[in-house]
């Protein structure tokens, strides 16, 4: 769980009868941490919206210390754009998508075997440039698209997912409900 007041991630641990013990809280690598997302070996990639302070955002990761307990693995590594909201990893595990809600603007970045991260690309993808409002987003599970709600201006973007991490967009289609929130996508 990520605590954007206090700048901490906060861990649990569940038992096999869903007991729950914790939480053991982690100082956050960067400010604001938001959005989060686990490799398929336990490797947490967080968001860091830094306050929503232009051009500061950034991600992190952390790795399984032991139940309950995380260890940093890369501190926060700029992505050069505002307010970074999601996270998505693709099923391969190479790559995370980050959405940046400040200028509607989507980073990449690849995740090393070990969970290192380094930015690939500030921006992957672009919805409407400039325009607040990119929020969640999900990789398909064949790994192949990537979609990012931007609910501002009621619409759904879409991508194809290269194997070098690049996103080539596929289109968008709108008219969705002013209330539209959350993401999924198989």
């Amino acid at each position: 769980m990520t605590d954007r007041a206090t700048d901490t991630i906060s861990s649990y641990v569940v038992g096999q009868d869903g007991s729950v013990d914790g939480p053991t809280v982690l100082p956050s690598s960067g400010a604001t941490p938001y959005g989060f997302d686990f490799t398929r070996a336990g490797v947490l990639v967080v968001t860091e919206a830094a306050g929503g302070n232009l051009g500061a955002a950034s991600a992190s990761t952390y790795s399984l210390a032991g139940p309950g307990k995380l260890s940093l693995v890369s501190g926060s590594i700029d992505d050069t754009r505002s307010e970074v909201c999601w996270a998505a990893i693709t099923p391969d595990d190479r790559h995370v998508y980050v959405t940046n809600f400040g200028d509607g603007t989507v980073s990449s970045y690849t995740i090393a075997d070990d969970g290192r991260l380094e930015l690939l690309q500030p921006v992957a993808g672009t919805t409407v440039e400039g325009q607040k409002g990119i929020r969640d987003e999900a990789v398909s599970r064949d790994g192949r698209y990537l979609f990012a709600l931007h609910a501002d201006v009621q619409q759904l973007f879409g991508w194809q997912v290269q194997q070098d991490g690049s996103l080539t967009p596929v289109g968008a289609f709108g008219d969705l409900p002013t209330t539209v929130a959350g993401l999924a996508a198989r």
